[in-house]
């Protein structure tokens, strides 16, 4: 549990407590614009990253309910939500990998591992463009509330979206059949 907690401390806990602490100064002169690095897996979950999903997923919640409860005093919120950039995020010496469980060998959360080492210094996001694009968007009288980074984070994004859709259709007929 002290391992989830310093992802959540992370990824969830940090984020608010820098938006508790800038919002009083934003509501009194009623402007800002607060922007969230979340990631595609804030919106796509894999297997073998459940963790890590879900502090990205508590970030996109929290960015969009703030959204919209911040929209009265100007104050305006973007999550970037990238892909895969060539950062050193999967490099063995800034990513903390818990061992391998014996239970989970050769499944699709296992090979997570394998795919982080073939992806270092391969992924096809550009740092620099990713950050002229978020400055870009600081100057934007209306930036967008979500903006996926790169074309891993749109295919996947839009892949989950369709198969999505598909679902709910599918199913629309069960889901409502449990009103009144």
């Amino acid at each position: 549990m002290s391992e989830i907690r310093k992802v959540f401390e992370t990824n969830v806990f940090g984020p608010m407590v820098l938006i508790k602490a800038i919002l009083p100064h934003m509501r009194l002169q009623k402007s800002g614009y607060i922007v969230n690095i979340s990631s595609v897996a804030g919106l796509v979950a894999g297997a073998g990253q459940s963790l890590y999903n879900s502090t990205k997923f508590a970030l996109e919640g929290l960015s969009e309910g703030l959204s919209q409860e911040l929209a009265d005093f100007n104050i305006k919120v973007t999550l970037i939500e990238p892909g895969p950039f060539r950062t050193n995020f999967a490099d063995v010496s800034s990513l903390h990998i818990t061992p391998p469980h014996p239970n989970y060998k050769d499944t699709a959360a296992d090979q997570v591992r394998t795919y982080l080492k073939q992806m270092h210094n391969n992924q096809p996001g550009d740092p620099i463009k990713a950050a002229n694009i978020m400055i870009d968007l600081s100057k934007m009288e209306y930036p967008p509330l979500r903006l996926p980074l790169g074309g891993v984070a749109m295919d996947r994004i839009n892949d989950k979206f369709c198969k999505q859709a598909e679902e709910f259709s599918k199913y629309d007929s069960l889901s409502r059949s449990a009103d009144f």
